[in-house]
């Protein structure tokens, strides 16, 4: 993807995914305590979770071009 984007709009996208990603994990963290409460199938719904939000993200990363 970088090298069919122009330098400005690969820096756009550089802060966008920068954000995406600070945004991500607190999320995943947030629904993961909502659904195991810190016991042991937490790691799992936080994975899964990071999973999901990955697919959805490369998806639109795939509009990118």
């Amino acid at each position: 993807l970088k090298k069919s984007l122009t330098k400005q709009r690969y820096e756009v996208l550089l802060k966008e995914q920068r954000a995406w990603i600070k945004n991500r994990d607190p999320k995943c963290k947030k629904d993961a305590d909502a659904e195991a409460e810190g016991g042991s199938m937490w790691p799992l719904v936080y994975g899964f979770c990071l999973e999901n939000a990955t697919e959805a993200r490369t998806e639109q990363l795939k509009k990118w071009r």
